[in-house]
């Protein structure tokens, strides 16, 4: 997600943004 910072959040960024992991 927009936080993908957080390891809670990695998950959201890679389903969207997986460049951003």
């Amino acid at each position: 997600g927009p936080n993908n910072g957080m390891l809670t959040d990695i998950r959201w960024s890679e389903q969207f943004f997986p460049y951003l992991q």
